[in-house]
């Protein structure tokens, strides 16, 4: 049994449903684990540039791991004993806005590792209020499989997502 590998790079592109890239700014995905015992990860946000680009590299996963750890929300097992295959997936609407009152008023300082990616709490509310969430079409959105067993150290992968109507991007 395998047990999951943070790789050093992950690139994400985002593209419609044909697979056309889409240059879709600030749209914000997660990374989700399987637990072999005790709770699965949720890892992010991370969020995408102005081509519709997502960069993670290992030190921004770490850190990502860290918060999750330093929440004390649940009780987790090291990331190195999760299955190697995981999800990226869109946040919906609701998740984005249950994240921004949760940082408003309960965790409302920087968790251990956050401080690496976000300039100050207010940074990180900002990104979050900002996304392209609302714009998406969740329930048409794909929900990305991986496997970071060690086999590759970068990943090159493409999310497609579903605009809804009348929302315009770039290609």
């Amino acid at each position: 049994m395998e047990n999951l590998i943070v790789p050093e790079h992950i690139e994400i592109q985002l593209t419609d449903l044909s697979g056309q890239p889409v240059k879709v700014e600030n749209l914000a995905v997660y990374i989700k684990t399987k637990a072999k015992r005790k709770n699965d990860f949720r890892l992010g946000p991370y969020f995408s540039d102005k081509n519709g680009k997502i960069e993670i590299n290992k030190i921004d996963f770490m850190n990502e791991v860290n918060a999750t750890y330093d929440s004390g929300l649940m009780d987790y097992s090291s990331i190195e004993t999760n299955f190697p295959e995981v999800e990226i997936i869109p946040y919906n609407k609701a998740e984005i806005e249950g994240m921004i009152n949760s940082r408003t008023n309960i965790w409302t300082s920087l968790l251990n590792g956050e401080n690496e990616r976000w300039n100050s709490i207010n940074d990180l509310i900002e990104n979050l209020e900002k996304s392209e969430n609302q714009n998406i079409d969740q329930k048409k959105c794909e929900r990305l499989l991986s496997t970071f067993d060690g086999t590759q150290k970068e990943f090159k992968l493409k999310l497609k997502i579903k605009t809804k109507p009348n929302t315009v991007y770039s290609r």
